[in-house]
């Protein structure tokens, strides 16, 4: 499919600026055709990304990077070095993590970093299971612009 494509199909609900260029940054990075968002998702990964600009797409983000993490959906991950972090790294795992948004996300660090690659598995701790897993994508870095 045509990256026009990708995007018009993503069209469908409300779609801001920084979220069309999430999808252009990580379209190299996966098979997915399409982002499809609930409005409360897509609502949570606007107000995530206000005020931000994307960076170029990094293989590995670094141990203080990955203390908050959060996931938006299933397709699409955030780590950060806080809550309040002013660079977010956005990732999109190939083929997404499904159960993420609803479970806990469990991976080794093998040094320091997380990288492109890696996998991950989704974690439900009230039964002790693995409902899945999926290897992550590239990081694209969303940083606060200074005003």
């Amino acid at each position: 499919m045509s990256m026009k494509m990708n995007i018009a199909g993503a069209i469908i609900l409300p779609v801001s600026l920084a979220s069309v260029a999430l999808l252009s940054a990580n379209a190299q990075d996966s098979d997915n055709s399409q982002l499809e968002l609930t409005k409360k998702e897509q609502a949570n990964l606007d107000k995530e990304l206000e005020g931000r600009v994307a960076g170029p797409a990094i293989s590995c983000i670094q141990l203080r990077d990955q203390k908050n993490y959060r996931a938006i959906s299933d397709d699409i991950l955030i780590f950060s070095s806080s809550k309040n972090a002013k660079t977010i790294y956005v990732n999109k795992p190939r083929n997404g993590c499904h159960g993420a948004k609803r479970d806990a996300l469990t991976y080794q660090r093998p040094d320091t970093a997380l990288c492109h690659g890696n996998v991950a598995s989704v974690v439900d701790f009230r039964a002790n299971v693995t409902i899945s897993s999926c290897a992550l994508g590239k990081f694209v870095p969303y940083t606060k612009i200074d005003r």
